[in-house]
């Protein structure tokens, strides 16, 4: 199982986001679930769209996010044109070291030593998520 996580370049600099995301992404691989980033400054509006192929025979789209009282949300299952999703999923996986799993580890190398040696510097990981 392969996650996404999709994330703006502006909220990979905050202290408090950097802890819960590589927290979640912990868990995650905990799991088994191999983990990538993708920087949403980066994305074309069509890629940063919340899905979910299963098993590419359907596709869970998440079309309307709810509320914080979890209503109003819609979700779709489509069971037509999923290879059209699971292509979408991997060409912003992708390759080599412009993948999203070298953007996570890139990312990975800047944060994680910082957070666990509590010396956050916002400047060095604002530069750091500029390269990713």
């Amino acid at each position: 199982m392969q996650r996404l996580f999709i994330c703006w370049q502006d909220d990979l600099v905050k202290h408090e986001f950097a802890r819960s995301l590589l927290a979640l992404i912990d868990h995650h691989r905990s799991l088994g679930v191999q983990c990538a980033l993708a920087v949403r400054d980066r994305l074309r509006a069509d890629q940063a769209v919340d899905f979910v192929v299963i098993s590419k025979a359907a596709v869970l789209l998440e079309e309307e996010q709810g509320d914080s009282d979890y209503r109003r949300g819609r979700s779709s299952v489509y069971f037509k044109q999923v290879e059209r999703w699971a292509g979408r999923f991997e060409s912003i996986w992708g390759h080599g070291s412009d993948s999203a799993p070298f953007i996570l580890q890139s990312y990975e190398a800047t944060a994680r030593p910082m957070l666990d040696a509590g010396t956050w510097n916002e400047d060095t990981v604002r530069e750091a998520a500029a390269r990713l």
